[in-house]
């Protein structure tokens, strides 16, 4: 049976299919280093899976860039976040090919938040969050 934790490691190693994208971690980062992506999971409705019927979960993959050159940042987020081709986390992540052995049903990216700046541990950064949404 798949269980959340193959889903965030599958997707992990399948975001990194994204030309350009060097790590993705299926859990939060303790330390970052540019560029590279983190895994989250949304609120889910409880009652979907105790019915034991096929339940969507909703995930969020976090990338990040550095903030030294704002353009460059924004160009780099951009080729993640174009609809197909080698630089396309959505192509990667929704790849068929890209999960492996873990069994799924679908897996969609549902929504891109756009670029915005965060600041960890005294460094800037710039983020954009894709949402995923996969179900099993």
């Amino acid at each position: 049976m798949t269980t959340i934790a193959d889903v965030r490691t599958q997707m992990a190693t399948a975001a990194v299919v994204a030309d350009g994208l060097q790590r993705c971690h299926p859990y939060l980062l303790d330390k970052i280093v540019p560029p590279c992506a983190e895994i989250t999971t949304l609120p889910r409705d409880p009652r979907m899976v105790l019915s034991k019927a096929k339940a969507p979960y909703r995930f969020v993959i976090t990338v990040y860039v550095d903030r030294t050159s704002e353009r460059a940042g924004q160009e780099l987020l951009d080729t993640f976040a174009e609809p197909t081709g080698a630089t396309s986390l959505t192509e990667a992540i929704e790849a068929e090919a890209n999960w492996g052995t873990v069994d799924v049903d679908y897996v969609t990216v549902t929504d891109i938040s756009g670029i915005s700046e965060v600041e960890l541990a005294g460094s800037k950064y710039l983020i954009e969050r894709f949402i995923v949404e996969v179900c099993w």
